[in-house]
């Protein structure tokens, strides 16, 4: 040790050659990263996957298990309205808004889900029809045709089935709210209502991706079934 270290002083010594210039050294020679493999999945695994995607995709959504309905719920429960009388009739309007867009929406799914049953079952019956007419001996494609459209059906009848949903707070409960001796503030009461209106979008969209899903599935085998009727003229005889 020098004299300068001894004493604490700083080093005017070192070196700093190469500092900031690009390394000569080969990059085999570098030490590499090692991160965990994943293995791909199998194919029995992905089509096990898939057939289980159907059958959750059958079972009715449980709106009193799922976990966006609840965290919506219980933030309806803990919400305390802040004073801001000017602001609240903007919320409650916004949120009267949004409720009619999901209700709109959920109806416009049962609307497409009555055309595809609709179309799907005329055109089954016209090409079991045309089938039995034309005595089209070679099954290759009207079958699995025929199992498509009919699947189709199936689907789309799956979006129509009745269901709970959440609606907006009743007129009692709004009524208990207007009587608590408490709330003497018109823009308490609107504060509630929106978020009770909150919940009950939140119910509504959860409803409406599963419909959503099932159409899908639906319209995906409506157009299989539309390229094998195609093909009927060509290997149907």
């Amino acid at each position: 040790m020098n004299d300068s270290e001894s004493r604490g002083e700083p080093r005017d010594d070192y070196s700093y050659e190469g500092i900031g210039q690009p390394s000569t050294a080969d990059a085999s020679d570098r030490p590499r990263p090692r991160f965990p493999t994943v293995p791909s999945p199998s194919r029995t695994r992905r089509f096990m996957a898939w057939l289980g995607s159907w059958r959750r995709m059958w079972k009715l959504p449980n709106l009193d298990k799922d976990a966006w309905v609840r965290e919506a719920e219980q933030w309806v429960n803990d919400y305390t309205p802040m004073n801001k009388p000017e602001l609240y009739s903007v919320a409650l309007k916004y949120a009267e808004q949004r409720y009619e867009q999901a209700t709109q929406a959920y109806e416009s799914m049962d609307k497409k889900a009555d055309d595809l049953m609709r179309t799907a079952g005329t055109l089954s019956a016209v090409l079991v029809t045309l089938a039995k007419l034309f005595e089209m001996t070679r099954p290759i494609t009207i079958v699995p045709a025929v199992i498509c459209l009919v699947a189709s059906v199936i689907l789309a009848a799956r979006v129509r089935w009745p269901m709970d949903f959440r609606t907006p707070m009743d007129t009692q409960n709004l009524m208990l709210v207007v009587d608590n001796p408490n709330v003497t503030d018109k823009h308490v009461v609107e504060a509630v209502a929106a978020a009770s209106y909150h919940a009950a979008t939140v119910g509504l969209l959860v409803l409406i991706r599963w419909k959503a899903t099932l159409l899908e599935r639906s319209a995906g085998m409506f157009c299989v079934g539309l390229v094998l009727l195609a093909l009927i003229p060509i290997f149907g005889r």
